[in-house]
């Protein structure tokens, strides 16, 4: 980010800090988890259009984060995540633009939030099947993976609980061929890293 996106992304933090917190109230466990310094991407379980952004209220900290394309299209809503951050995405298609910038993100020594699901968890709080962009940017960026689970569904006035898991990476399989079979691997290690916060 240039200064002129940290000054908004800081005033915007600043605003939304305290009704946020108090309206949607959410206990971080294991804090300290995700606050050693360096790019990390958090991998997150997604239940609720708000849930990078508390992450990144809760956390306290200046963190990226991906979002649908379709969320843009309000100007408000998609100005305020941008300056929130946010990077666009198209779930539908293969957006080799928006995972440049991811890339790029991360390579500047930033923090990104990615919920490796794909999609908010309309029906249940169960596991989705995860998505298999985290782990390419994990692996392409060398960057530690930081998972986070939230124990239920975000609800105005109700409070529930983020954990932050141990960090843990990739590095066994740097500079290996990234294949079907490693990607189907990593994904298990990735969806089990982040649920087995919950149970």
């Amino acid at each position: 980010m240039n200064f002129f996106c940290k000054v908004w992304y800081w005033f915007w933090f600043c605003v939304l800090y305290i009704p946020l917190s108090i309206f949607y109230p959410v206990k971080i466990i294991n804090k300290s988890n995700g606050k050693f310094k360096g790019h990390k991407i958090f991998i997150c379980n997604h239940l609720h259009n708000l849930d990078p952004v508390m992450l990144c209220i809760r956390m306290g900290v200046r963190v990226r984060f991906v979002a649908k394309k379709e969320l843009f299209e309000n100007r408000f809503v998609g100005g305020l995540f941008k300056s929130l951050g946010a990077i666009p995405i198209d779930r539908y298609n293969t957006d080799i633009a928006a995972m440049k910038k991811i890339m790029g993100v991360l390579k500047q020594n930033e923090q990104m939030v990615i919920c490796p699901e794909g999609t908010r968890n309309k029906k249940s709080e169960e596991a989705q099947e995860v998505k298999k962009g985290a782990i390419l940017f994990a692996l392409k960026t060398k960057s530690p993976l930081v998972p986070c689970c939230y124990t239920r569904r975000l609800k105005f006035m109700r409070r529930t609980s983020l954990v932050i898991g141990e960090p843990f990476d990739f590095s066994e399989y740097y500079g290996q061929p990234i294949t079907k079979e490693l990607l189907d691997k990593l994904s298990v290690k990735l969806s089990d890293s982040i649920w087995g916060l919950k149970y």
